[in-house]
């Protein structure tokens, strides 16, 4: 793929991060945070934050609302990330992730977006589809707005099948479930995401190895990316298998982690890389993000320093 094809991200349901950190998290009392950091959030917004930050091309469609909303624009103006905002009368959600010292924990809390319609929706998915270039990657990333159907996610598979684009899709639940009904090119789920998707834990590497590869063969999609927590993260295809082992790094919060390993996957991959080298700036990309408080993500230092440091394993 052309290394100055622009990816595009869509962002249905965003959100302004609120990272603050108590010394223990206890019920009823008033507990006195910390700091507080901002950032932007949301699946596509970080996915696209990170390219940006890598170098890749980006262009960001993200639906926004109220004065939240407005926050979260300039928030991602200031850091230069291309934008195609969509307004909606509901307001932007809040979110906010609480880490306990004593014990290293992260509390997440996201709140729903309530009020979006299905037009504004349709608004979002056309200028998404205006920035997508046919031949390179494209994402949708992120939950969807309370009382949005999933259905949306299957009409996304088919369009980017009949449009040309690589679609990778980053959800869970009934959303990730539409889009794999029709097939997409890549997905990213936790393990835990993808046992929900089985329908069973899957606790052992066989296990979810001939899950995938059931998946794979049943046109549900090409690759799949699956990350693994302390174990790092397996990519799996119809040709191949690898693990890429984790790196251990003190982290200062796990949020956003998980959107660095996508953006350092496609970036690599966008650049004409093969999946075991895409798989290690996936993992540098994750383990870089840790090292950053709040949803601050990668840094392009830090991938570089922690690359060399990914150890990848060809398991067939």
């Amino acid at each position: 793929m052309d290394l100055h094809r622009t990816i595009a991200t869509l962002t249905l349901n965003p959100a302004l991060d609120t990272v603050t950190e108590v010394e223990r998290v206890e019920p009823s009392h008033k507990m006195r945070c910390g700091p507080s950091l901002i950032h932007p959030g949301g699946g596509g917004v970080n996915v696209a934050r990170a390219l940006h930050r890598l170098g890749q091309a980006t262009q960001a469609v993200l639906m926004l609302g109220g004065l939240t909303g407005e926050r979260l624009q300039a928030l991602l103006s200031e850091e230069g990330v291309p934008l195609h905002p969509v307004g909606c009368r509901a307001e932007t959600r809040t979110a906010l992730s609480v880490r306990e010292r004593s014990s290293g924990l992260d509390y997440r809390f996201t709140l729903p977006m309530h009020g979006v319609t299905d037009a504004e929706v349709r608004q979002a998915i056309a200028a998404f589809q205006a920035v997508a270039t046919p031949g390179g990657w494209c994402v949708v990333s992120g939950s969807l707005p309370a009382g949005i159907s999933a259905a949306v996610m299957a009409e996304l598979a088919v369009w980017a099948r009949e449009h040309g684009s690589a679609l990778a899709v980053d959800t869970s639940g009934e959303a990730l479930a539409a889009a794999m009904d029709v097939g997409v090119d890549l997905i990213k789920p936790s393990l835990r995401e993808f046992s929900h998707w089985v329908g069973t834990d899957l606790t052992e590497q066989d296990q979810w190895r001939a899950a995938a590869r059931a998946c794979i063969s049943g046109g549900k999609a090409r690759v799949i990316a699956l990350t693994l927590g302390d174990q790092g993260a397996d990519l799996i295809t119809a040709d191949g298998a690898w693990r890429a082992s984790a790196i251990q790094v003190s982290a200062l919060t796990t949020v956003g982690a998980g959107d660095s390993f996508l953006a350092g996957l496609l970036a690599s991959a966008q650049r004409g890389a093969d999946w075991p080298t895409a798989l290690r700036w996936a993992v540098a990309s994750s383990a870089a993000a840790l090292l950053r408080p709040g949803t601050a993500l990668c840094d392009p230092e830090d991938v570089s320093r922690l690359l060399p440091l990914v150890q990848i394993t060809d398991q067939g």
